[in-house]
């Protein structure tokens, strides 16, 4: 499906043609430097008049004109790129005016081009984008996809290391987090970025969704005040989900009708939820920037998650293992594993669910953390634009814009206002949004591990086998070699 959106000064939108990025070459901005333009600690403010933080580029930069096309994947869950025009829609509005905002700033225009990119398709998604770069047509400036199609063309040699314009990106501010730059920088270089650029970020960041209800007529403790004192644990979680099975539909077996503790919203994304929710990862950094496999990955500690939750799952009587979205939007179970993406599509009828983190392992552990599910997107700049420059630019406003107008809209009034119950499901969210994990084996999955750095462990659960162990060792000699060999490949 092609669309096209191209927004002008003087709150204009029209057609624009496709613009081959082959032969051009990346124009120079020129700046406007009058009024508040300069950096903080001069006379530009460091805040606008709510509140937000501003970003360090100047105010006017001139692409005269340019477009840049941007190549995304068109069956995401949550609108993210474009807007036709404004229609009262909260999220809508905001994509517009970020937009508008962006491309009368720097006085260019933007093309959307999508094609079907999800799971299913992020291969074929990618190849497009080979083929774009390797055949010297170079429409693409910019892919936009999922983001295991990102890790992998970044695999393939067609993403440009943002770090190259480290003079551009503003990585110390918030629209970019923290855990992203540190974890996803490999031997020094980037070739992704998301955060307040993209709404399907914080639509597929896990947690823990409860039943209040049902936490009130068992006069249970509120996990609120579980999680600001440090004390939400996956024990907390299992001895809280206890004793709830009811046989509801009085079928004399477990089904879909009864009454459960606790189920997950699938047997794929959400089964990492416990796991980065406990402080494991499968990789960490060593002093060269470079990943190596991590202590936690195969440690006692992932041996006795395994054991507690295989025991809650097909000992407890409490747990449904199949997917459990349905059930707990009828009111029937008490927890949930999902993503928030969740409270969008299932539960945005229901009014009586409340939003926690992830459990922490112990109350030992510092921090809680929060898993991202797969179906998040990742921006790059291809290796095949003559706009190299150009992109960067747009990707740093288009961040900073969309922390100022698009993610409030999503995440303060869609989320913390429209969907969420109460005051305290927003201190939640924060914790949530501030605590995400980007392990490097998790985001390179299928590109460089062949999915073990994922499969080994929800296999785990989904088999019964509590043998993390033997699951580690038989894999350990090609986790190895594979690992050498990213290695190698960012080490150059």
């Amino acid at each position: 499906m092609l669309r096209k959106i191209a927004l002008i000064l003087a709150l204009l939108m029209v057609a624009v043609t496709l613009f081959s990025c082959a032969g051009g070459e990346d124009k120079k901005p020129d700046t406007e430097t009058s009024g508040d333009t300069t950096a903080p600690g001069g006379d530009k403010p460091m805040y606008d008049e709510n509140g937000y933080i501003l970003d360090r580029l100047p105010e006017k930069l001139d692409f005269k004109g340019e477009t840049i096309t941007i190549f995304y994947w068109s069956d995401r869950h949550i609108q993210e790129f474009f807007s036709e025009g404004q229609n009262g829609d909260n999220i809508n509005d905001a994509i517009y005016l970020r937009n508008l905002m962006v491309t009368e700033r720097l006085n260019d225009q933007l093309e959307f081009y999508g094609e079907l990119g999800d799971g299913s398709h992020y291969l074929e998604w990618s190849q497009k984008v080979m083929t774009d770069v390797t055949s010297g047509t170079c429409e693409y400036d910019i892919f936009a996809g999922y983001s295991q199609a990102n890790a992998y063309l970044t695999v393939q040699g067609y993403a440009v290391d943002l770090m190259e314009y480290d003079d551009i990106f503003e990585f110390d501010l918030p629209w970019w987090p923290e855990e992203m730059v540190s974890e996803a920088t490999i031997g020094n270089k980037l070739y992704f970025v998301t955060g307040d650029i993209s709404t399907n970020l914080i639509a597929m960041l896990q947690c823990t969704y409860f039943n209040k209800k049902m936490l009130q007529e068992r006069d249970l403790e509120s996990p609120y005040e579980l999680v600001l004192s440090g004390k939400w644990t996956i024990d907390k979680l299992i001895s809280m989900s206890a004793g709830v099975y009811e046989d509801f539909n009085g079928t004399g077996v477990a089904d879909d009708g009864d009454i459960y503790g606790f189920t997950i919203s699938s047997k794929t994304n959400a089964l990492d939820t416990p796991y980065y929710g406990a402080g494991l990862v499968t990789m960490e950094k060593d002093e060269d920037d470079l990943p190596v496999i991590s202590d936690t990955w195969n440690s006692e500690k992932t041996t006795n998650l395994l054991a507690k939750l295989l025991d809650w799952f097909y000992k407890s009587g409490d747990v449904y293992t199949e997917v459990g979205t349905k059930i707990f939007a009828d009111g029937r179970c008490l927890f949930e594993f999902a993503s928030l993406n969740a409270a969008f599509l299932s539960f945005n009828e229901v009014d009586f669910y409340g939003i926690v983190p992830a459990p922490k392992y112990d109350e030992y552990q510092e921090n809680y953390v929060t898993a991202v599910s797969y179906p998040h997107t990742l921006y790059s700049i291809s290796t095949g634009s003559q706009k190299q420059e150009h992109c960067a630019y747009l990707l740093e406003c288009l961040a900073s814009s969309g922390y100022r107008l698009v993610t409030p809209e999503v995440f303060t009034i869609t989320l913390k206002h429209k969907y969420a119950s109460d005051e305290d499901t927003g201190k939640m969210l924060d914790i949530i949004r501030s605590t995400v994990n980007f392990d490097v084996g998790h985001i390179y999955a299928y590109a460089a591990f062949n999915n073990l750095t994922f499969s080994m462990w929800r296999n785990c659960i989904t088999q019964n086998n509590g043998n993390f162990s033997a699951v580690f060792k038989a894999q350990s000699k090609t986790i190895e070699t594979l690992l050498q060999k990213f290695r190698q490949e960012f080490g150059d």
